[in-house]
């Protein structure tokens, strides 16, 4: 593990990378605070020149992407009273189990493509702001492809971001 990263050497020789850039860019300490697109592009240039440029042709098998909002109230009534989810049908919430962060406080919606996360990121570190975390985390990466999304480099593209983002706001 470095910085929040974990990685780990599979048997025929690639390298598995798992964790948060956002939290490799706050040296592995935490994810909460503004983290901006031009943060993300110099977080993948500093592991490029810490690892090689290799990284970056580096294939994406699955992702987050998300966004903290300040609230005047606390998240966890919000989740707490949001029931359904309407995306292609009506979904229920279940709670947040398979979280490997040491924090199960929040809901989900599981879709066949994706689970749209919604949780107490103050609440996670400890923290007195009232944030609100809403992210996407891919299940199959088939929906996000026709977004361009193949390789690490793909995500440096501003076209990629900003499809990202639109299909964030639309769900």
């Amino acid at each position: 593990t470095y910085k929040g990263l974990t990685f780990k050497v599979t048997d025929n020789n690639q390298v598995n990378i798992n964790g948060s850039i956002h939290k490799y860019w706050n040296n592995g300490l935490q994810n909460f605070n503004d983290f901006y697109y031009s943060d993300f592009k110099n977080a993948i240039t500093s592991l490029c020149n810490e690892f090689g440029n290799e990284l970056l042709n580096g294939k994406i098998q699955n992702f987050e992407y998300g966004f903290n909002l300040i609230t005047p109230f606390n998240p966890s009534s919000f989740t707490d009273n949001t029931i359904l989810y309407f995306a292609n049908g009506i979904h229920f919430k279940s709670p947040i189990t398979d979280d490997n962060k040491g924090f199960d406080r929040g809901i989900q919606f599981i879709l066949s493509e994706y689970k749209l996360k919604i949780y107490d990121k103050g609440e996670q570190y400890h923290e007195v702001d009232n944030i609100l975390r809403i992210e996407v985390k891919t299940i199959a990466m088939r929906e996000f492809r026709r977004y361009g999304i193949h390789t690490i480099a793909d995500t440096l593209k501003s076209d990629v971001i900003s499809s990202l983002t639109s299909d964030l706001l639309k769900k």
